[in-house]
């Protein structure tokens, strides 16, 4: 004997009764048994509920962070503009989710989308598309005089010093003269320098 129950509620509690007689009408003959139906399946794909943002960046580097509202797989989808098409796969069931880009370019327009799928496989979910920019290299490279010094203006007292650098710098002259030694500095970033040197000893 077999009946299929319908219109039954999902997560509940039911108890069925069962009544079995034979033809000669013997019985009934009475049964109970208890059961729970099971959650209903989850059919709802999971939602991106902030970002993805970009938490940190360098000329380098870049993490791209996000959160859903449920455990979810995650895709991280990057690149150059339109011809973004690079993935990075976030393996770990997570409402949390960061991913770490590196071998960037500096100074360079990058375009990130993430999309999530649950455990039930609903989805993928995408987000919004995203652009940022990383940022330029550090500088360690140190300025190098291509032109000069000169001395121009020359006077029993005082004299001109005069240079030109590859990139803005600033700059200072030190005057030994044997006896006194003097410093002339010039805090200001240029490419074109000119220090006035002036209490100089005559002769």
């Amino acid at each position: 004997h077999e009946a299929t129950l319908t219109g039954l509620s999902p997560s509940r509690a039911y108890t069925a009764n069962v009544a079995i007689a034979d033809r000669a009408g013997n019985g009934p003959v009475r049964a109970t048994v208890s059961f729970t139906t099971p959650a209903a399946p989850d059919r709802t794909p999971p939602m991106i509920t902030s970002g993805p943002i970009i938490a940190s960046a360098s000329d380098n580097a870049a993490a791209v962070r996000w959160t859903t509202d449920e455990p979810s797989l995650t895709v991280l989808k990057w690149g150059v503009g339109v011809a973004g098409n690079l993935l990075q796969l976030d393996n770990t069931y997570r409402t949390e989710h960061e991913i770490t880009l590196s071998g960037l370019s500096q100074l360079t327009d990058y375009e990130v989308q993430a999309s999530a799928t649950d455990v039930e496989g609903n989805g993928p979910t995408v987000s919004a598309k995203v652009i940022f920019r990383t940022l330029a290299s550090p500088d360690t490279t140190a300025p190098e005089i291509i032109a000069g010094p000169f001395v121009a203006n020359i006077s029993d007292t005082e004299a001109t010093i005069s240079w030109v650098t590859n990139e803005p710098a600033v700059s200072g002259v030190s005057a030994n003269d044997g006896t006194a030694y003097l410093v002339y500095l010039d805090e200001n970033l240029a490419t074109e320098h000119e220090v006035r040197l002036t209490e100089l000893a005559a002769n």
